[in-house]
């Protein structure tokens, strides 16, 4: 069994081999039935109890007030994997320990703007990226560095304060996918160059990263620290002290050359991508819409309290939700955890209408309808549109 497995593996480990003074906090191991909490302040001995809507995703939650990793075991193959997502996890969680401030707002993330010049750009600085990690050459490493620099600039004067968004998950994630792919090393006991083509693979995808921004980030934030790692030997306990982004923080290691005349004329491959974003994100879209059972729209003010960055599309002024979201409703608190399609306004918090397909019809009464799984809204119900108005409470 995994959980067996992998709690034997987190026995026999140092963390401070991946980071140093990485410090663990609590974590489990679930599946849709079953909770397995390890090393809780609250509990002397390992504690087992049944699945809760808490545990969803892999990530860091605070479980009785206390930073928790968690890890769904029913999503992977192999123990070594799991192994090296609860480093990943407990890595976020030492981050907590230590109270990382480089966190990114999120709602850059879901409005990141499709642009041909930035596509353009963001696959030559990540081509450099990966073949400076490559370069044994020092010098000929650091010309394809303040290659990478110089355009990694220019995106900065096209997309503004989206760049420093990509840069805050870089410094967050890249981290924490860097212990990541260390302990899957240690654990699977095969050489780095290996583990590294795993990696490398998804990095290197010019339509995913494209599509896929927030988590290209982890990738380029990743190949930032192993080219620390060839740069300096002390670098790690620098840059948990520093208030700096980790592409700040790394600059300070290269000798940066003058720029030089760069005429952007994007390729066509570039086009084939941007449609290729903008296709896909339509065609997720177009397909929730088109799938079957019963249609029911809510619209009226409602609030967005809480969603899954890692799991939104976006396509204009829509926003479909594909793991979770938290609202308010006429004033009360709503937890849904199946995909959503929102509209909003002029925030992405602030919605105007929603749409869920449900698998049975909910139950309509005079004032209000309830919904199996998500409870009872209050309402103004029209049966021939299954639209739900609410008032304005939010």
């Amino acid at each position: 069994m995994h959980e067996v497995k992998v709690r034997d593996m987190m026995k026999n480990i140092n963390l401070e081999y991946y980071w140093p003074n990485f410090k663990s906090v609590a974590y489990c191991l679930y599946n849709s039935e079953t909770v397995y909490l390890y090393n809780h302040p609250n509990y002397p001995s390992d504690n087992i109890f049944p699945w809760n809507e808490l545990f969803s995703a892999d990530s860091l939650i605070l479980y009785e007030d206390f930073p928790t990793a968690i890890v769904n075991i029913d999503r992977y193959n192999d123990s070594e994997t799991i192994y090296s997502l609860i480093v990943h996890e407990l890595f976020h969680g030492y981050q907590y320990l230590y109270n990382e401030s480089r966190f990114p707002n999120e709602l850059l993330g879901v409005q990141y703007p499709i642009l041909l010049e930035n596509i353009e750009l963001r696959n030559k600085e990540r081509r450099l990226l990966y073949q400076a990690l490559l370069e044994s050459n020092a010098e000929a490493r650091n010309q394809l560095l303040n290659a990478f620099i110089f355009m990694r600039e220019k995106r900065k004067e096209i997309i503004g304060e989206y760049a420093q968004y990509e840069f805050l998950i870089e410094s967050v994630e890249g981290p924490a996918w860097y212990v990541e792919s260390k302990a899957l090393q240690k654990a699977s006991i095969l050489p780095f160059d290996e583990i590294l083509k795993t990696y490398s693979s998804k990095f290197l995808d010019e339509y995913r990263s494209n599509l896929q921004i927030r988590v290209s980030c982890y990738g380029s934030g990743m190949f930032l620290c192993l080219l620390l790692d060839q740069l300096t030997e002390e670098w790690k306990e620098a840059f948990t002290q520093s208030t700096k982004t980790l592409y700040e923080f790394f600059k300070e290691y290269i000798v940066i050359q003058p720029p030089y005349p760069l005429e952007l004329s994007p390729n066509e491959k570039s086009m084939i991508i941007y449609n290729y974003v903008k296709g896909e994100k339509e065609k997720v879209i177009e397909s929730f819409i088109n799938t079957i059972g019963f249609h029911l729209f809510i619209e009226g003010n409602m609030t967005v309290t809480a969603f899954d960055p890692m799991n939104i599309v976006s396509s204009n002024n829509h926003l479909l939700h594909q793991n979770f979201i938290k609202l308010k409703i006429t004033g009360k608190d709503y937890y849904i955890t199946q995909p959503v399609l929102t509209r909003f306004t002029e925030k992405i918090q602030t919605i105007n209408h929603l749409h869920l397909i449900l698998e049975k019809e909910p139950t309509i009464l005079n004032n209000h309808i309830e919904i199996d799984g998500i409870g009872k809204i209050e309402g103004s119900y029209e049966e021939d549109t299954h639209v739900l108005k609410v008032s304005e409470k939010g």
